[in-house]
């Protein structure tokens, strides 16, 4: 078996960040934290932009954590 980390960096938007605080109770740096947990993924593309959504493992609960990759940079959305 081998796991890799697939992510260098991450990166989103503070406002983004902040209502999805209130929204759901979830950082980004929370979600940020699960995404380098084993996690099922799937991408579409929307607008032209590849955009993945994970189902990861976030202390007692799963999390949907919808992201894309810009160059090496996991940016959450």
């Amino acid at each position: 078996m081998t796991i890799e980390n697939e992510f260098k960096a991450f990166e989103w938007d503070e406002t983004k960040n902040k209502t999805n605080i209130l929204k759901h109770g979830i950082s980004f740096i929370s979600a940020a934290g699960a995404l380098q947990r084993p996690h099922v993924k799937t991408t579409s593309d929307r607008d032209g932009e590849a955009r993945t959504l994970a189902i990861c493992p976030d202390t007692l609960k799963l999390i949907a954590v919808v992201y894309t990759m810009r160059g090496d940079v996991c940016r959450i959305i």
